[in-house]
């Protein structure tokens, strides 16, 4: 499942913001939106963790000041 971790302990939607790959990113997010609940897409999607408790929002901040 998507917002399951893989071995790295990362979701897809982490590894799509560490790769700056903007067409997934859209792509998950419009799946997110017409798959998820609300409650879902806030705390599962959005906030989703990996495994050093960053959330997606940590990565964009340190892929952007790379």
């Amino acid at each position: 499942m998507l917002l399951a971790t893989h071995l790295m302990g990362k979701t897809t939607w982490h590894d799509a913001t560490e790769m700056n790959t903007t067409d997934a990113l859209d792509e998950l997010w419009e799946w997110g939106k017409e798959e998820l609940t609300t409650e879902e897409l806030t705390n599962q999607f959005l906030l989703a963790k990996n495994d050093m408790e960053q959330t997606v929002w940590h990565v964009a901040a340190k892929v952007r000041n790379s």
